[in-house]
């Protein structure tokens, strides 16, 4: 509960058992996600439930494609999705959203949560167990220098199976999801990493930070000559992205430094830009070559260009015979 705890801080949790009504109600004609074949072994019901009925609030009559993106996170063995998709696309008959009672309870709860706002630093837990969530930045950065061994969890698409899987404490944990301070050609790349509840968790600093050599958006940033700013305290430093990767698990980090900035510049005239990704499967797969390719074009002839691998070395890098042209 640590990493939930503290992300769920100033948040409305709803159980999958009060998410069914639009796709379970007896009231409902269509087709029902909670009735064969739309659910058979039920392993992964709640997690599609939780993902449809999220999208129904936003998109009352969804598309057969808008649900295939609502359902990117979810892996069925089952049934193949056709049953689901139908169930899904059918759950206009049920009603408006403007119905359900968590919509009509909407603004009051988010009033309440406004009211549990706080200007100051969080920290619960007893010592040496503790979660801490920072007022801002600044506090953010003086909580890390004080705490320099502890974890960072922005999003915890990666931490949490650190510990789910491994069993790995992260305390002290420093959360910093709640801290808020034009490229076209990388629109699809987003859509190919994971799904789309992972999307909405995860955060590019932590993707950098965590330092995978097949993470998604290192080989990208790099080819367009990506820089960042590393923080500890009060005191910042600016490098270029690639050169934060030393080896595999190594980064350019000392203990208390976090990633505070991602800056990449404007595209100039001429510049052409594309991102590649090649997974074994096309939606929600890790990547087995995430690549960049930012280049300048005149006249029909490249005068520049910067080409960026994951997982082909132990970090994400730039070819050495690419780079030294």
């Amino acid at each position: 509960m640590k990493i939930n705890g503290g992300r769920l801080d100033q948040s409305f949790a709803q159980t999958p058992s009060g998410e069914t009504r639009p796709f379970a109600s007896d009231r409902f004609e269509g087709p029902r996600v909670s009735e064969p074949p739309g659910s058979q072994c039920g392993f992964c019901t709640p997690g599609i439930v939780m993902s449809l009925y999220a999208l129904w609030m936003a998109v009352p009559e969804p598309t057969e494609v808008e649900v295939e993106t609502a359902l990117q996170g979810n892996l069925c063995r089952c049934t193949g999705y056709a049953p689901i998709i139908r169930a899904a696309v059918a759950v206009s008959r049920y009603g408006s959203p403007a119905a359900d009672p968590i919509h009509r309870e909407r603004e009051a709860i988010t009033a309440r949560l406004k009211a549990l706002e706080s200007t100051d630093r969080i920290v619960t837990g007893p010592a040496g167990n503790q979660s801490i969530l920072p007022a801002d930045l600044d506090d953010f950065a003086a909580c890390l220098a004080e705490n320099w061994n502890a974890t960072i969890v922005a999003g915890a698409t990666d931490v949490g199976f650190w510990v789910t899987k491994s069993l790995r404490p992260i305390a002290p944990a420093i959360f910093t999801g709640h801290l808020a301070k034009h490229f076209p050609h990388l629109r699809a790349y987003w859509n190919r990493i994971a799904g789309w509840q992972v999307r909405n968790m995860g955060t590019i600093g932590g993707n950098i930070a965590n330092g995978s050599p097949i993470g998604d958006t290192p080989p990208v940033l790099i080819a367009l000559g990506a820089e960042i700013t590393l923080r500890h305290g009060a005191t910042r430093r600016a490098i270029p992205l690639e050169d934060f990767f030393i080896a595999y698990g190594r980064q350019d980090r000392t203990p208390g430094e976090f990633v505070e900035e991602i800056a990449v510049s404007l595209p100039s005239q001429g510049q052409r830009d594309a991102a590649y990704k090649i997974s074994k499967r096309r939606d929600e797969d890790i990547s087995s070559l995430p690549a960049g390719i930012s280049g300048t074009v005149a006249n029909g002839v490249i005068s520049a260009c910067c080409i960026a691998f994951g997982g082909m070395a132990g970090t994400p890098k730039r070819p050495w015979r690419q780079k030294r042209r």
